[in-house]
């Protein structure tokens, strides 16, 4: 019998290929460990390409009123013109703000792809998408606490400092983790984005705004 759907015994035969992704980045602000978009696109691409895929990841929009309003459009798209695709809707309580949009997105994608290769990366301590998810109301924290904040001794991403900029809820706090920063050396779009949300809380927090 001539197999109709080619694209589905490459996929098997891909799969069978592919190693489940290991943490490879940290967020030193919360001391944690988790596994990257770039760790499972180095996971799946290789024996995708080998078998006639390619990945494609398309943000897509929703007018509908029913549900999120964007989604991660994932696409295996075979040499063959067989496709397979999922929808994953990218969840974000701050949608105006750039920052955390880009940390939802790039979080959807990660889960999307390595759904739909069927991989594994453990959920442990997966506090990447953090600035994605944090409510608009900080928790409350003891006042013994609010002061009892370490400098971190850097941070690995732009994303990761912005979230603990907004997360200090002190002058005191922002300075601490201002020395981590300084430790960072962001550059270009990077350092100049910290600053801005550097300043801006500082600003908030001078004032008594809410953030």
């Amino acid at each position: 019998m001539i197999d109709t759907k080619p694209h589905i015994a490459a996929f098997v035969a891909a799969q069978r290929e592919m190693r489940d992704p290991v943490k490879d980045a940290t967020n030193p602000h919360f001391r944690s460990k988790f596994v990257s978009l770039k760790a499972v696109l180095d996971a799946v691409r290789g024996p995708l390409h080998k078998h006639g895929f390619c990945v494609s990841q398309q943000i897509d929009y929703d007018d509908s009123t029913s549900g999120p309003p964007c989604y991660v459009r994932t696409v295996l798209l075979h040499e063959s013109g067989g496709e397979i695709v999922s929808r994953c809707p990218v969840v974000c309580t701050k949608p105006n703000d750039p920052q955390a949009m880009g940390s939802a997105i790039t979080y959807a994608r990660r889960y999307a792809l390595a759904g739909i290769c069927g991989l594994a990366p453990s959920d442990e301590e997966d506090d990447d998408g953090e600035a994605a998810v944090r409510p608009q109301q900080k928790q409350a924290t003891k006042p013994a606490e609010k002061t009892a904040v370490k400098a971190p001794a850097g941070f690995d991403l732009a994303e990761h400092a912005i979230a603990a900029i907004r997360q200090a809820n002190t002058l005191a706090a922002l300075r601490s983790v201002g020395l981590g920063i300084a430790e960072s050396n962001f550059v270009g779009v990077d350092g100049e984005n910290v600053r801005n949300v550097y300043v801006q809380r500082q600003n908030e927090l001078k004032t008594g705004a809410p953030a």
